[in-house]
């Protein structure tokens, strides 16, 4: 992924995707049992992390012409830390990051989402800022 370059031209950190939000993140998970690319919403105030969750509702198509995957919502999930969060993910299940042979497909589905997760963001982006600002 390193010699990809994002789509506004700038060398990006993939794995630690700055999304010029505060409020968003992209997270990465491969485990042993699934990867997973989630976008993630955390706000101490649930109204403005419901404004961006409706905002992604709303740009749903989008992101899925970009990435050709149909992507899973959550409005509300309680995480680990006890914060409560807003996701939007797409996972590829039954790969195992312990076996050499599932990395092809791993990547493969990595990159490609990542890439198309880009392209969306790059255009968007300025809207979630504006909302996430107010």
């Amino acid at each position: 992924m390193a010699l990809h370059p994002s789509a506004s031209a700038d060398k990006v950190n993939w794995i630690n995707y700055k999304t010029g939000v505060k409020l968003v993140q992209f997270r990465l998970e491969v485990n042993e049992k699934k990867a997973g690319i989630y976008i993630e919403l955390s706000k101490a105030n649930l109204e403005v992390q419901k404004k961006l969750f409706d905002q992604l509702t709303r740009d749903i198509d989008l992101l899925i012409d970009y990435t050709d995957a149909n992507w899973k919502l959550e409005s509300q999930l309680k995480i680990t830390e006890g914060r409560i969060v807003s996701r939007i993910f797409q996972e590829c299940r039954e790969v195992n990051v312990y076996f050499k042979s599932d990395w092809p497909a791993i990547i493969s589905f990595l990159k490609f989402e990542l890439i198309g997760l880009d392209k969306f963001w790059t255009e968007q982006k300025d809207i979630y800022a504006f909302i996430a600002d107010s």
